[in-house]
Parts: structure tokens; sequence; C-alpha cells
């Protein structure tokens, strides 16, 4: 982020929200930055999770008003799958849902949940995913499930929207090590700000871990895709174990790009 002391107070500008950060903190880091004044409005538009990272578009002032418009910017993404555990996010910053991990995992299964993924290109009904701040009656989705409610909702009551997935690609696959995964989840989730269940989530990776040696490795396997707004790729690459049954979460997802229309700027 720059640290330029020439504040803009109106506008739409573009920033990197790193590993880690919440939209919330870029904000007033950009605040402080750029010594924009309380009483002059920033938001956001395009939320991104903790764990994911990359381009998020900030509104100043008067353009903040613009935010319906901004909300409907396709976008580009490059993102990791990692197969062979899951949780109940899809991401890193969750609840693993299993102890054990699936026999070494041959390349014929691999291959399958690429084929998968790249399948969906086109148009596709997408669920919102349980940690979500999707409100029903009201109430966020994952305030819902941390009290345990969600799943007291039938699968075809819950919430969902139409997608567009305009291109996707692989881009290639590599392995990851238990025990570099364990220092990658140090690094970031107990450092985290707000509740995440940052300490309940690092415990049930601890546990996991235990049961597993270090060495251990599992696939990652690396996209890129073209979606339109609203698009959950954690729930892409959940889905898409699901489909192949093989567990899946999304080990790391960039925001390489954000296509504001014409009328948006």
């Amino acid at each position: 982020m720059t640290s330029s002391k020439h504040a803009k107070t109106n506008g739409i500008v573009q920033v990197y929200k790193p590993i880690g950060k919440t939209p919330y903190e870029i904000v007033c880091q950009y605040r402080a930055a750029h010594d924009i004044p309380a009483d002059i409005k920033i938001g956001y538009a395009g939320r991104l999770d903790p764990m994911a990272d990359g381009q998020l578009t900030l509104m100043i002032g008067e353009h903040t008003k613009n935010q319906v418009h901004l909300l409907k910017a396709d976008k580009r993404y490059k993102f990791t799958a990692l197969l062979g555990i899951s949780t109940d996010t899809y991401d890193l910053l969750g609840i693993t849902e299993q102890t054990s991990l699936p026999d070494q995992i041959p390349q014929n299964r691999v291959k399958r949940y690429i084929s998968r993924m790249l399948s969906y290109q086109g148009t596709l009904t997408q669920r919102y995913p349980p940690y979500s701040s999707y409100t029903i009656d009201g109430v966020p989705m994952h305030r819902l499930a941390r009290l345990g409610k969600l799943n007291k909702i039938p699968e075809d009551q819950l919430p969902s929207r139409v997608r567009q997935i305009y291109s996707i690609r692989h881009l290639q696959t590599e392995t990851i090590t238990l025990g570099k995964l364990r220092k990658y989840i140090k690094t970031y989730i107990p450092y985290i700000n707000g509740y995440f269940r940052q300490e309940d989530i690092v415990k049930a990776w601890d546990a996991f871990f235990a049961l597993h040696p270090p060495g251990r490795s599992l696939p990652l396997v690396k996209f890129e895709a073209l979606v339109s707004s609203g698009t959950y790729i954690r729930s892409l690459v959940h889905e898409t174990g699901s489909e192949t049954k093989l567990p899946a979460l999304a080990f790391g997802i960039t925001r390489t790009e954000i296509l504001h229309r014409d009328e948006d700027a």
C-alpha cells in the first residue's frame, strides 16, 4: 500500500489486501496513510476473505454511492486447491472435518478433480458457503453456522445464486508436506484480527497434524478463472471435491484483476 500523504478524498482506488488482513483493516490503513479525515466515508466493494489476498476496490467520499455498480464487477482469480483435507469453511480458516487422510492420492483421482473443475465453465447455480456474510432472515449465515442452526435448514431451502464462469484453466500441480502446511497455518491464523474461531481452528489443526507424519505430502492444484461478481472460489473448490468424492479446500486465493464496467467509472 502506498504511503503517499497526498490524500485522495473523493474517488475509486485499487489497493492490495494481503493474507491475514480484513478489508476493514485495509480501509483503516488507507485512511491513516493518506491522512483522510474521519468525516469522509471510505467503503469497499467485493469482500476478500482473511486468507485471500489481492485487489480490493476502495470507494472514497461521494463514490461510496457507486457501491451497487461496483459490486457487479467481474473478477479474475488465481487459486490453489489442497486435495485430501476439508474444513467447514472450505478454506484453511476452518475446523477440519476429518481426522484421517485418504490413502496416497493417485494421479487419476487428481486428474478427475481437475477435469471436473474445468467442466464448470459456463453458468452454474452456486450455494452460499455456510461461513459467509449472506443473511437469512437478517442473520448472517456464519452466525447461524456457529450456533448449529444452519444445518437444521433443509438443503433445498438454503440460498443460492446463478454465477458465470467465463473461463477457467489448470496452471500446475505440485505437492506440500504436512510439516510445511502446519507452518503456514501457524504463520497466519493466530494473528488474524476479529473473531474467526482462531483458537478453536488452530487446536483442531494441531490435533489433525498430531495423527500424521510431517513428511506426508498432499497435492496442490493451481487454477486461474475469470468469474462473475459474487462467485465464491472456496465453494467452487469444495464443490469440485464433493463431486469427485475427494476432500478439498482452498489453500490460496488471489484476486488478480477487477474488471469494472464503463458505467462504474
